[in-house]
């Protein structure tokens, strides 16, 4: 019986993993899929022509690459703005004696879970009336103001976990806030630093409406809205849209491949209750 119940646990994760695997392999596989074969019934598992045609139609004939450098930039520069500026603000609420603590959380509460597109009309007037629409500014401003909150949160409960004896002792010691702030507790959170640089930079690199809104030069499209404007009035290629996918996924693989301890820690860490 024993045997059994771990085979069928056994079956159980498989089936899982098939489940998750299978459309990440059938992206890459029709990816590398010349265009004769992505109409065959039905369709194959694997290509009889392996191509990457598809990958320089996207990188070439589509510009891909300067959506690539423009959502680094704005992903990137948005990331530090936040991270900067979250660290700061999660540091006062958690040790600092500032007034209204509660309503101030609950407030941040709501707006990490305000859906932009409800306010995605006034921003784009407000961006009009500066002057900012197309321009990487634009961008990020908007999505420093969306992703900030959650940050904030999460950092707030790693800085609550360390004791304030700490700040205490700097205190005594002569050191000012920003002193104690940077060098003593900054380094303490390094673990939640990495998971809301993390969620901050994919949540950028992913967003659709606001950049398809904002930036509707071409020349200022980021990878999510190039992606969606592959497609012609006559045809979908969707070798190439694919192979576009691809290569936006690499970046985002590639950091939590490198950062995974962080991240993993980050999480658990940011799990108890302060």
């Amino acid at each position: 019986m024993r045997r059994l119940s771990t085979a069928g646990r056994y079956a159980v994760l498989i089936s899982f993993l098939a489940i998750i695997i299978a459309p990440f392999y059938w992206i890459v596989i029709t990816s590398l899929k010349p265009a004769s074969e992505l109409g065959d019934y039905p369709p194959s598992l694997i290509p009889e022509i392996w191509t990457l045609d598809h990958y320089r139609e996207a990188l070439v004939d589509f510009g891909f690459l300067e959506n690539l450098f423009n959502s680094m930039i704005v992903s990137v520069s948005a990331t530090i703005i936040v991270l900067i500026f979250s660290s700061m603000a999660a540091f006062a609420i958690a040790k600092l004696p500032l007034p209204n603590k509660y309503p101030m959380m609950v407030g941040l509460l709501i707006l990490s879970m305000f859906p932009p597109v409800t306010v995605a009309p006034a921003v784009y007037i407000m961006l009009n009336n500066l002057g900012l629409l197309n321009t990487y500014t634009g961008l990020v401003i908007p999505y420093i103001a969306f992703n900030l909150p959650f940050a904030v949160w999460l950092l707030r409960n790693y800085f609550v976990q360390i004791p304030t004896s700490l700040l205490e002792s700097a205190r005594v010691d002569g050191a000012n806030v920003f002193t104690i702030f940077y060098k003593i507790y900054l380094p303490l959170i390094k673990p939640g630093l990495f998971t809301a640089a993390i969620f901050t930079y994919i949540a950028t690199w992913i967003e659709f409406f606001l950049a398809l809104i904002i930036n509707s030069d071409p020349s200022m499209r980021t990878v999510s809205v190039g992606i969606a404007l592959f497609s012609g009035p006559y045809s979908i290629p969707y070798g190439t849209i694919f192979a576009g996918s691809i290569i936006a996924m690499l970046p985002i693989v590639i950091l939590t491949v490198i950062f995974r301890k962080g991240i993993i820690s980050g999480l658990t860490g940011g799990a108890i209750k302060g």
